[in-house]
């Protein structure tokens, strides 16, 4: 690359006032995108833009998770990934420990119910909330898999606590079948939903957009439940 093409690319980003503020700020106001360049796409701009973008990027993509922020994430996925194979990689893989350590967190409420121990309601209500399963929705196809390991765990989670609340499985398992996974784990949450939701009479006549807001409920009951 000569010294008249990096000086272009240099210039090309110092141009775009979004891309600028989202790497000084981590935050992308509703609805901003970068300039529309092809040469955002090009081996050069991408070496020199990643080491300074992945970072950022890895960060406000954890931060939209942990804060429920879907419009954040919609905004940072509608962006070109400024992204390189290798800082690719290491993004992934950061987002991915990060969502690893929700899954055992779930795993973990799972083992405290099946000894029905105290649990930390909390987890358990986070675990499926339909605006994390619309956060994992937007996170690009590379987490297909994972997507689809998490739907077959909240399943096992459901089946054991509707032994006991029903209701809160049946609702795991309706904001669950949001999730965009493999088609015989979506199968094998739409049967148990189904299989539950006949246990269930007078739930088989609310609809799903009902059925999920009964999380705000009982959320206060919580404590008192477990």
């Amino acid at each position: 690359m000569n010294h008249v093409t990096t000086q272009s690319l240099f210039s090309l980003i110092r141009r775009d006032t979004v891309l600028i503020s989202f790497l000084e700020t981590a935050t992308i106001s509703k609805g901003e995108r970068f300039l529309n360049d092809p040469r955002y796409n090009e081996p050069a701009l991408l070496k020199i833009i990643a080491p300074h973008f992945e970072p950022v990027f890895t960060a406000a993509v954890i931060t939209s998770l942990q804060t429920k922020d879907t419009q954040m994430m919609r905004d940072l996925m509608a962006n070109p990934l400024l992204l390189d194979d290798c800082h690719q990689e290491k993004s992934y893989t950061a987002i991915l420990q990060f969502l690893n350590e929700r899954e055992r967190l779930l795993m973990s409420v799972r083992h405290q119910l099946r000894l029905s121990q105290a649990i930390n309601a909390v987890a358990l209500e986070e675990a499926a909330d339909i605006t994390y399963i619309s956060l994992l929705n937007l996170l690009p196809d590379e987490f297909h898999s994972f997507r689809t390991e998490y739907c077959k765990e909240v399943i096992k989670t459901a089946r054991i606590l509707a032994k006991k609340h029903h209701k809160m499985a049946l609702i795991m398992l309706s904001n669950i079948l949001e999730l965009k996974c493999d088609a015989p784990s979506h199968l094998q949450a739409e049967r148990l939903y189904n299989e539950l939701q006949a246990e269930i009479p007078e739930l088989s006549r609310q609809t799903p957009a009902a059925r999920t807001s009964i999380w705000v409920t009982i959320g206060s009951f919580y404590s008192k439940l477990f």
